[in-house]
């Protein structure tokens, strides 16, 4: 059971990478290190989570997210000792992420929202959040709620294998371009991930640690332009493009970027580029 939630847990990491990717956004994915998922933005700017999965109940509750039981933290001290060590707390995002929605104090059940920020809580649910903070993490001054999360994920975590192809399948849908192999772009994505995430000796700085544990989004674009394939109408299109614009010296060009015109770059942000144009 515990394998299968940490395999959970790394293909939601997976679907964050994918929704990254297809928003054109530069990253660095951490798995299993301060948190099951850190995606680093810039150097100043990081967002962590903490996935948790249950078959049974209505909800996540409040005292599910408060306690600490036999650990030595509760799942949102996990998370908000984070913050709580950080110099730039404001560039900070903290989310609990779970297949169940959140049920707080009242035994309202958010079923209705996707995300909730702790601080939209009610002053109830607030104060008693605070109080418990404050003696766990033996915290004296001000507790913020802002920019920390509970999530309620729409991917199935039970069974994510094929919620995760079927976003591989979808990422380039409209654009003319097919992805071949899935399956195989999957199993080698999840064999990379996978590694990462169960690499366990100390690190000495942070380049290696994106190195032994992190997966950036030049390592995505590579991978998947090696299982892209492109409608022949595209080709055409950028061919006609460039006789277009340099029809005085088309032939002079065409000798010289024959080849890439023709396989189209390998960098997919780049191909996004051409199919925009």
């Amino acid at each position: 059971m515990a394998k299968n939630r940490f395999k959970n847990e790394l293909l939601w990491g997976v679907h964050k990478m994918l929704k990254l990717y297809k928003n054109g956004i530069e990253y660095n994915v951490v798995f299993d290190y301060v948190c099951d998922i850190e995606i680093h933005l810039t150097e100043d700017k990081f967002e962590f989570y903490q996935i948790k999965t249950h078959n049974s109940g209505e909800g996540y509750t409040f005292r599910q997210i408060t306690n600490i039981g036999n650990k030595n933290n509760s799942v949102l001290g996990t998370l908000y000792k984070i913050k709580q060590n950080t110099e730039y707390p404001e560039n900070i995002k903290l989310a609990i992420v779970s297949n169940k929605p959140f049920k707080d104090l009242n035994n309202h059940l958010y079923n209705q929202k996707e995300k909730i920020e702790l601080i939209e809580l009610d002053e109830k649910n607030r104060n008693e959040m605070t109080k418990i903070l404050k003696q766990e993490l033996k915290i004296e001054g001000k507790i913020d709620f802002n920019n920390v999360f509970f999530i309620k994920t729409t991917m199935d975590l039970i069974e994510p294998k094929n919620a995760i192809i079927g976003e591989i399948v979808t990422l380039f849908e409209g654009k003319s371009i097919e992805i071949r192999k899935p399956n195989v772009l999957y199993k080698l994505l999840i064999d990379e991930v996978s590694k990462k995430a169960e690499y366990e000796l100390e690190t000495d700085n942070y380049d290696e640690l994106i190195m032994k544990k992190g997966i950036g989004s030049n390592y995505i674009e590579d991978l998947f332009s090696k299982f892209i394939k492109y409608d022949n109408e595209i080709v055409e299109n950028v061919n006609k493009k460039i006789e277009k614009t340099y029809e005085t010296n088309f032939l002079h060009l065409m000798n010289v970027i024959g080849k890439n015109v023709i396989n189209i770059p390998r960098k997919v942000h780049y191909s996004r580029e051409l199919i925009k144009k």
